[in-house]
């Protein structure tokens, strides 16, 4: 992903709240396909839920397995692409040490070692993206489109592309747990936004218990586990921040304008991200904890790294 600095965010815990809000990622392999008329490069989309480390993210620089956090999810057992994954691990050496979650994040299974997991030997991709997007009028640019119509449209949205090791929950008793407790913490987080939106008692929670074990027992051997050991996590919140001030607020109030839900949320979605720089003055923007100063060359300049502490203290 090309992430040009003003529109950079590699705060993980920013990027594991936009996950959480954007969970339905795009998990993406180049793998040899299980069936020689498949083509190696798979996409699936998945509904992920994504694990903190327990101890903290590590400091910028001192990032080990784990420190990034933990992304966990099921995939059904048909899909091509775990075809793909699973011919991908069958000849990969097996682990004896347990699932990835138990060694970052602790186990409370039995002293007994559990079943081999597999693991893909090259990382994986997974892509989240906002439903928050649109195209960007020119005519939205009420001062550099009357002065020297050098404008052009643009897309603004947002994204997070997370990169890492994955393992495939295949088999045994392990997996059984794995997919329940994936199961279970995807629909209570799903069903917790239902919840905050609705008038309060106007709907019943839903809870996995409520459905026959039997039947869930079923339907889980029709599914597979994958968990993603975070190794990068990048942000790229491209919300007109680069336009200097008379530009940015012409977006603002042209996407208010339009009198749609749609414009209501970009409108906030790029006053979000440029919040700071009216308080600041123009020419100066704070962005995802860096300071850019607009100069007459109409280049981005990064500012010293006191500037960005004080652009992340701020709450950018």
């Amino acid at each position: 992903m090309y992430l040009r600095p003003v529109h950079t965010d590699l705060d993980p815990q920013i990027c594991h709240n936009f996950v959480k809000a954007h969970p339905l990622g795009l998990l993406i392999t180049h793998l040899p396909s299980a069936d020689a008329s498949g083509a190696p490069l798979q996409a699936s989309h998945i509904p992920f839920v994504i694990d903190a480390p327990p101890n903290g993210f590590a400091a910028e620089g001192g990032e080990t397995a784990g420190s990034l956090g933990v992304l966990r999810g099921h995939i059904a057992r048909a899909n091509p692409q775990v075809k793909a994954i699973l011919s991908a691990t069958a000849t990969a050496p097996a682990s004896t040490t347990g699932g990835l979650i138990s060694s970052i994040f602790g186990s409370s299974t039995s002293n007994s070692p559990p079943p081999p997991l597999d693991t893909l030997s090259d990382d994986v991709l997974v892509i989240f993206t906002s439903p928050t997007h649109s195209y960007v009028t020119p005519t939205f640019y009420t001062t550099t489109k009357p002065s020297t119509h050098k404008v052009v449209p643009t897309w603004d949205y947002a994204a997070v592309q997370v990169y890492g090791t994955l393992r495939v929950y295949n088999k045994g008793e392990e997996t059984g747990a794995f997919l329940q407790r994936q199961v279970e913490d995807l629909t209570r987080m799903e069903e917790d936004k239902m919840q905050a939106v609705c008038p309060a008692g106007s709907l019943k929670r839903w809870d996995v218990d409520e459905s026959p074990k039997s039947y869930v027992e079923a339907l889980k051997k029709g599914i597979v586990g994958v968990e993603i050991v975070i190794k990068r996590i990048e942000g790229k919140f491209k919300m007109s921040q680069e336009n200097e001030l008379g530009d940015w607020e012409g977006v603002v109030d042209g996407f208010k304008g339009l009198g749609t839900e749609d414009g209501k949320r970009m409108a906030e979605a790029v006053e979000a991200r440029g919040k700071d720089r009216v308080r600041r003055g123009k020419g100066d923007e704070v962005i995802g904890g860096e300071e850019v100063v607009k100069r007459g060359d109409g280049a981005d300049h990064e500012l010293s790294s006191a500037s960005a502490e004080q652009a992340k203290a701020d709450g950018v």
